[in-house]
């Protein structure tokens, strides 16, 4: 297992553990989009403009402004160093989420993982593949 996937699967067992349910269970795309900007806040102009769907853009940008709700409002008994490393990885910008790497360095994990003693992976190429390209 690599340190992406294992760090995936720490983090996501830890977040139940947080919260003890899915934290965004939207019936469908809308209305998982109101959720999370219900806890995160709406999202910037500039960051709205870099989402690839269109009807995404538009939905995001034709809602009200809503500011994020502190976690440790919504997490009140969870450990401070857990809600930072939630917060970071939470953030709507892809490139202000910190790595494997950086979030197994944070104080929450001490002692988990030598980060140093594990390989770190290339970045996953994307591919923008169709139900077309399938076969």
């Amino acid at each position: 297992m690599n340190l992406l996937m294992c760090f995936s699967l720490i983090y996501y067992i830890s977040l139940k553990l947080l919260i003890g349910k899915p934290l965004f269970p939207g019936k469908n795309v809308v209305h998982q989009l109101d959720l999370m900007t219900d806890l995160l806040g709406t999202p910037s102009l500039e960051a709205i403009a870099r989402v690839r769907n269109e009807k995404t853009r538009r939905y995001l940008s034709s809602m009200p402004k809503k500011k994020p709700v502190p976690f440790s409002h919504k997490f009140s008994n969870a450990d401070p160093l857990a809600l930072r490393l939630l917060d970071r990885r939470l953030a709507f910008e892809p490139n202000d989420r910190p790595s494997a790497e950086e979030a197994l360095a944070v104080p929450y994990f001490k002692g988990l993982a030598k980060v140093e003693r594990k390989p770190s992976a290339s970045q996953l190429q994307r591919w923008n593949l169709s139900l077309r390209d399938a076969g």
